[in-house]
């Protein structure tokens, strides 16, 4: 072989390298945002099991509690479908549904009435089986 040879030989073998670090760098750094992600939402499902029980275990109505509860009900859903749009979760029709069903198991009967009287004791043990199942279904999408 010639010398010219040796030469390009030498130069694809750093550009596959380079291209490949590249491609795996941009991998990594994907997936370590999507499990960051993951658990911010995880976060905020925790923060709003914690309000949910809050709530229902004062004895009279809180509007404070109760308007925390419709903002942080809000911002996990919308975090969840970018979430969603930006890393594919495989599983977010089922994480959707377990969400609304936890949030109309925990704003159902006498929600934000101002007639409210505190909730019976099987309320906040039912908030926490949903929230459970929406956690491990989020984590889950964790590799």
């Amino acid at each position: 072989m010639v010398w010219y040879a040796y030469i390009a030989i030498a130069f694809l073998s750093v550009a596959i390298a380079f291209f490949g670090n590249y491609f795996l760098q941009r991998k990594l750094i994907a997936t370590n945002n999507k499990e960051k992600g993951i658990d911010f939402v995880v976060d905020m499902i925790k923060e709003l099991e914690t309000l949910y029980i809050d709530y229902w275990n004062k004895e009279t109505h809180c509007s404070n509690t109760s308007l925390k509860i419709k903002i942080t009900q809000t911002r996990s859903n919308e975090f969840l479908n970018f979430l969603h749009k930006k890393y594919q979760l495989e599983n977010k029709g089922i994480i959707t549904l377990s969400l609304v069903k936890l949030i109309t198991k925990a704003t159902n009967e006498d929600f934000d009435s101002s007639k409210r009287t505190k909730s019976n004791l099987n309320k906040p043990i039912e908030i926490a089986k949903y929230t459970n199942k929406i956690i491990l279904e989020l984590l889950k999408n964790k590799i």
